[in-house]
């Protein structure tokens, strides 16, 4: 381990922690801490490296946008960028929050970083990358880089304050244990999310199937049976096809305005230090934003987005509170339910009504114009079904997700204060010391 040149410029480490241990600024233990690159549209290309952005940095994990973007090997070398390695961690330098990492692990691409993720990379002979991940996560960190951040209008860390921040360094034995226990919630968290994303595209490829592309429809007027589905769900659909303002759809159906089915009420101001520890649900026009102890609707529901980042549809799970800057659904037919009008909804790509504007927004008059297939009854109910036995598995896989959060949060600071003795865990390991 190094020692640092300027003690006078060191942060002090966040946490208490035992007098056994050692402590160094972040630029004494890594061998590498740098910005990612500056890369402008112009050196972007169609293959290459994978440009990482700063949305695809959570909290310990990595978060897939979808929005690709590659740099050029030619712009690589030009560039001298730097390759992110496994190992490495990628710290946000920018909310939300300021200073969440993730470690660099499983990338099936050849990857770079962009300006506002800051690349940290480990000394292993003194500090395990898994546990330095940890730490950085821990609310103390996360606090102390919140309050290191500048800047007037865009807030940011600096990477030469995240180099002077200084960690609590136990030996490498306790290290890779501490690791191994939040290494192990971490890897129950990730798959209760992912078992949550599978029902949620289950739900989304069915709608699909049955209500855009009229699979089963196609598959009878063809003479076969329809792909994975059983006898009597078969009878429900029709054979036969007929024309319509949309194109052809199966026969019996119609195609319906929104605002036949449904309504979208306005949402309540709720500012957030108005907000009461609870169970309900806040959400806004980008989502969930918060929790509340009152609700507003009975859930579940659907939230669309109306200012600020308006047409974006969300599912709300239970009982739930929506801000003014949303509306929520309220069914005005049973002919169908709640799920095919989220899939519906989500199918429309409502951003695209929003006025162009300083903020921007959508009027519901434009929602309610757009025209909607709509099944027969019998269909639709079996749609539902299918589609809520889903939906409550994916909750509950995201509730069960959240309490592992919850103690993994709770653990988190007594590890890195060496509260609780991980003797135990660090033999079973078999490290050496």
């Amino acid at each position: 381990m190094g020692t640092s040149t300027d003690v006078s410029d060191v942060l002090p480490v966040p946490v208490q922690h035992p007098d056994s241990w050692a402590t160094a600024p972040l630029r004494d233990v890594c061998t590498l801490i740098a910005d990612g690159d500056w890369i402008e549209s112009k050196d972007q290309g169609a293959s290459g490296y994978r440009l990482l952005q700063i949305s695809n940095v959570g909290r310990g994990t990595f978060v897939e946008t979808g929005n690709y973007r590659w740099v050029t090997e030619e712009t690589f070398h030009r560039l001298n960028c730097t390759e992110i390695r496994e190992g490495d961690i990628l710290i946000a330098r920018m909310p939300d929050p300021i200073g969440r990492a993730w470690l660099v692990h499983d990338l099936p691409w050849r990857c770079v970083t962009a300006v506002d993720v800051a690349i940290v990379r480990a000394d292993p002979r003194v500090l395990q990358p898994a546990f330095l991940a940890a730490a950085l996560n821990s609310p103390a960190y996360l606090a102390q880089a919140a309050s290191l951040a500048t800047g007037t209008t865009r807030h940011r860390i600096r990477r030469a304050d995240i180099a002077r921040t200084s960690i609590p360094i136990p030996g490498l034995a306790t290290q890779r244990a501490i690791a191994h226990m939040l290494g192990s919630l971490d890897d129950k968290i990730e798959l209760n999310r992912r078992m949550s994303e599978t029902l949620e595209a289950m739900a989304r490829a069915l709608f699909k199937s049955w209500f855009v592309d009229f699979d089963p429809v196609r598959a009878k007027a063809d003479g076969r049976q329809p792909s994975g589905m059983d006898a009597e769900t078969a009878k429900l659909f029709p054979s036969e096809f007929e024309q319509s303002e949309l194109g052809e759809i199966p026969k019996g159906w119609r195609v319906a305005a929104v605002g036949e089915l449904l309504s979208l009420e306005y949402g309540k101001a709720l500012k957030e230090e108005g907000r009461r520890a609870g169970g309900v649900l806040v959400f806004g026009s980008n989502g969930q934003i918060g929790s509340h102890d009152v609700a507003l609707v009975s859930g579940p529901g659907i939230v669309v987005g109306r200012k600020g980042n308006p047409g974006v549809v969300t599912w709300a799970p239970s009982d739930f509170f929506v801000i003014d800057t949303a509306f929520y659904v309220q069914r005005r037919s049973d002919v169908v339910g709640l799920r095919y009008l989220h899939r519906g909804l989500e199918r429309m790509r409502l951003p695209r009504l929003a006025a162009d504007s300083a903020v921007p927004g959508v009027n519901r008059n434009a929602i309610y114009a757009q025209s909607i297939v709509v099944p027969n009854s019998r269909v639709a109910d079996a749609f539902e079904g299918i589609a809520t036995a889903w939906y409550s598995a994916s909750w509950a896989h995201l509730i069960e997700a959240r309490l592992l959060e919850d103690m993994r949060d709770t653990l988190l600071p007594r590890l890195l204060s060496g509260e609780l003795d991980v003797t135990h865990v660090a033999d079973a390991l078999g490290s050496p010391a």
